[in-house]
């Protein structure tokens, strides 16, 4: 059986082989990102997409290839996600009741997520900012079309969720919102 570095070098080879311009220095990435976020499924998906793919016009081969040489996930595996994310939603909803507050220590400076973040501000890689902002939406899991009412609270759920506040204090020294300590 093939290690995962062993897979995602593989896969880095078969984007290349359909014509997607994947650097060394990138599969590198995608070795780096895979161990600081883990196996799980949705993470390791992103993980891999915001350092393999560069070309706006190549996110249709990565996500018609990562099913194919990953694996799709179970039907179980993907409903057994969205439970726990409604979960996750339920339980931060409560904890948001008792305290509206945001913490800005939510996400750690060794976090993935906050570490992308970063480095795509710093690099000015648009596209896989778009991808974070993506995936910080798709962690909001199902929505509903009463969930208009909630959007400042769901904005904040999923900057919480990418270490937006983290990554602003890093780069800027400040508060985005003005309220804070300068």
């Amino acid at each position: 059986m093939k290690s995962l570095d062993e897979k995602i070098l593989e896969f880095g080879h078969l984007l290349r082989k359909r014509g997607v311009n994947v650097t060394h220095s990138q599969i590198a990435d995608a070795l780096e990102s895979a161990v600081l976020v883990g196996t799980g499924r949705r993470g390791f998906e992103t993980a891999l997409e915001c350092t393999l793919i560069k070309d706006i016009g190549d996110y249709p081969v990565f996500e018609e290839l990562f099913p194919r040489y990953f694996g799709a996930p179970a039907p179980d595996e993907e409903q057994a996600q969205e439970e726990a994310l409604r979960e996750e939603d339920a339980g931060e909803d409560a904890q948001e009741d008792e305290d509206t507050t945001p913490d800005d220590d939510d996400v750690a400076e060794d976090d993935p997520r906050y570490r992308m973040l970063l480095r795509a501000v710093q690099e000015g890689d648009y596209l896989m900012l778009h991808r974070i902002g993506k995936s910080a939406v798709d962690g909001l899991g199902t929505l509903h079309s009463r969930d208009v009412f909630r959007v400042g609270e769901l904005l904040a759920r999923a900057k919480r969720s990418i270490g937006w506040q983290r990554a602003w204090d890093t780069l800027c020294g400040s508060d985005p919102s003005g309220k804070g300590d300068a």
